[in-house]
């Protein structure tokens, strides 16, 4: 915490102030100030540090807490739960993805975050299963693994979208979702 509350006081290096063209005193004329950003502003970016800490909190350490204290690692079939996990987040995304409708597009995107809120730990947990009685080496290459799908997928959707229009490049997602569930069908066997 005192790391977040000092990040707020480090000096950043005040950008270049650009120019326009040159105006009728010969001089060339800023285009905008350069000021600090206002306290309003660190406020919304202390909230958007702290949202995303709670996510990747719950993200990383969920599993570990549904393995001890609901057992969820000794569950008969949790590849069905994370099957169904898809299946919500598919549903949720088609909703998401085929409407104009503001209303029903958030409704997409909430049941899209149904689906999306036990994958991770689902997976975590049928990883480390699977992993052959090595917990600490599985989960340092699930790590490895989240981190490149955290900074790729988004910056693939990103290029896509650059080139065919944000609409068409969220045609990742079910793309990502047809793979995962033939990954999870081909570790069933």
């Amino acid at each position: 915490m005192a790391l977040l509350l000092s990040s707020a006081r480090v000096s950043v290096p005040r950008p270049a102030v650009y120019r326009g063209p040159i105006g009728p005193t010969g001089e060339s004329e800023p285009i905008g100030s350069v000021t600090r950003l206002p306290r309003r502003f660190w406020l919304a970016w202390l909230v958007l540090v702290l949202c995303i800490g709670i996510e990747f909190s719950m993200t990383i350490w969920a599993a570990d807490l549904l393995r001890q204290q609901a057992g969820l690692g000794a569950a008969p079939h949790p590849e069905w739960l994370l099957t169904g996990s898809l299946a919500i987040t598919a549903t949720g995304f088609l909703v998401f993805w085929s409407t104009a409708l503001a209303g029903l597009a958030l409704l997409g995107l909430f049941v899209m975050g149904l689906g999306i809120a036990v994958q991770f730990p689902l997976s975590v947990a049928r990883a480390i299963t699977a992993s052959a009685g090595r917990p600490d080496q599985a989960t340092a290459r699930l790590s490895i693994g989240a981190g490149l799908a955290i900074g790729l997928a988004p910056l693939l959707l990103g290029f896509l979208a650059d080139q065919v229009g944000t609409r068409q490049a969220f045609l990742i997602v079910p793309v990502l979702l047809i793979l995962a569930g033939a990954a999870l069908l081909a570790g069933r066997r």
